[in-house]
């Protein structure tokens, strides 16, 4: 009866960084030609409109991010502001899952830096057809809005809390 059932070996390879809440690195093993967690597919659809200072924010990058992505989905807004993506996820049972978000990377009210703005998907876009509308105004500071300025990034790394 034993041989029936899939092993599963799972080996975690965690460093103090774990203990921070950050799982460094995972090593699965399955050994089974039946898949021990069942993998579901996806479907998201993100459009919407970006202004920055009541005007059409127009170069703005957005994608969709997430370990679970089949490929990188990725796009600029156009000349009005608005942009619209369509992205494909493989998600499977495991505890692991991270969530999908939309990512906006611009420079409105900013001259030497980037604001990355993370916006979660909600499980009610996935599959059902509905389509995650944003409409943001980018001059605006948003919660979890982080600053990214390379050149500070790489000289002071570590000195400054962006999660302020």
């Amino acid at each position: 009866m034993k041989e029936q059932f899939c092993l599963l070996l799972t080996t975690f390879v965690f460093s103090q960084a774990f203990y921070e809440e950050q799982l460094v690195a995972v090593d699965l093993l399955v050994a089974a030609s039946a898949p021990a967690f069942p993998v579901n597919r996806y479907d998201v659809i993100v459009q919407g409109e970006l202004r920055c200072h009541q005007k059409p924010a127009a170069g703005v990058e957005i994608h969709l991010a997430g370990s679970d992505f089949v490929s990188d989905v990725k796009t600029k807004s156009d000349d009005d502001g608005r942009f619209y993506l369509n992205g494909t996820l493989h998600i499977t049972s495991f505890p692991l899952f991270q969530q999908p978000v939309v990512r906006i990377l611009h420079s409105c009210s900013t001259q030497f830096c980037k604001v990355l703005s993370t916006i979660p998907i909600e499980k009610r876009y996935l599959s059902t057809g509905e389509v995650l509308l944003i409409s943001r105004e980018l001059s605006v500071h948003y919660k979890g809005d982080k600053l990214k300025c390379s050149l500070r990034d790489e000289l002071f790394e570590g000195f400054f809390n962006d999660d302020e």
